[in-house]
């Protein structure tokens, strides 16, 4: 079973850099704490972290990830691991797209970017490599170089505000 949730916080682009973390980090943790009650019967989980900084709660069936960007903020949790990335649709100078794409996507995700050339094509292929590093809970620079374009269990949505990626089952 899985369930998630999106939110937008009100106003974002007024609040200061420190304002905005404060509020997507509550954010992120009310959507958690309620679906973890509503799906998973735990009220007032105790809340860890792997080595990696993966968080997780100890000796529960429960598993979690949380991401936000900009001013939205997604949470999901399921019976299996998880891993989530969000990212609003901001513009990127073309040069420094194409640079961070040929450095860390594989053949495969550079030609599909290379393709389509625009933000949501980065944030499709990056969301998905962010995604496969919460799921697994290691270091980014591990997911970096997988291929993640034929990866069944990473769905991502793209809408005209932000991309979306979650991976289970891998």
């Amino acid at each position: 079973m899985l369930f998630y949730e999106l939110y937008e916080i009100e106003n974002y682009s007024s609040l200061s850099k420190k304002e905005l973390s404060n509020a997507e980090h509550e954010a992120g943790y009310n959507m958690l704490f309620r679906l973890l009650k509503t799906h998973f019967d735990i009220v007032e989980p105790v809340i860890y972290r792997n080595e990696h900084g993966k968080p997780y709660i100890e000796n529960s069936s429960a598993h979690f990830n949380i991401s936000h960007s900009n001013g939205l903020v997604a949470c999901a949790i399921s019976d299996e691991p998880v891993g989530v990335d969000l990212e609003r649709i901001v513009p990127i100078p073309y040069e420094k797209m194409h640079a961070l794409a040929k450095r860390y996507f594989t053949p495969n995700e550079y030609d599909f970017f290379k393709a389509r050339g625009d933000e949501r094509a980065f944030y499709y292929v990056w969301t998905r490599k962010e995604a496969l590093s919460k799921f697994r809970g290691d270091a980014l620079a591990l997911s970096l170089s997988q291929d993640t374009m034929e990866l069944l269990s990473i769905q991502t949505t793209i809408t005209d505000d932000y991309v979306f990626s979650i991976a289970t089952n891998i």
